[in-house]
C-alpha cells in the first residue's frame, strides 16, 4: 500500500514536470518569451516544483486543521 502511494506521487510529479516542459517549449516554438525560456528554463522548472511543493503543503495543513 506504501509502495502504491510513492509510485502515484512519482507519476504525478512526473507528469507535472513532463507539463511544464511542454509548456516551455511550446513558448519557444511560438516565439512567446523566447528568449527568457531559452535562458531560464531550468530557473522556471525549480520554481514551478517550488511552488507546487509549496501549495500542497499548505493544502495538507488546512486539512490537518479541519481534521483537529
Amino acid at each position: 500500500m506504501k509502495g502504491e502511494s510513492h509510485e502515484r506521487k512519482q507519476r504525478v510529479q512526473m507528469n507535472m514536470n513532463e507539463a511544464v516542459d511542454d509548456a516551455i517549449k511550446d513558448c519557444i516554438q511560438n516565439h512567446v518569451l523566447e528568449e527568457f525560456f531559452r535562458n531560464r528554463k531550468d530557473e522556471v522548472r525549480k520554481m514551478t516544483h517550488l511552488d507546487y511543493t509549496w501549495e500542497k503543503r499548505e493544502r495538507l495543513i488546512r486539512k490537518e486543521e479541519y481534521e483537529d
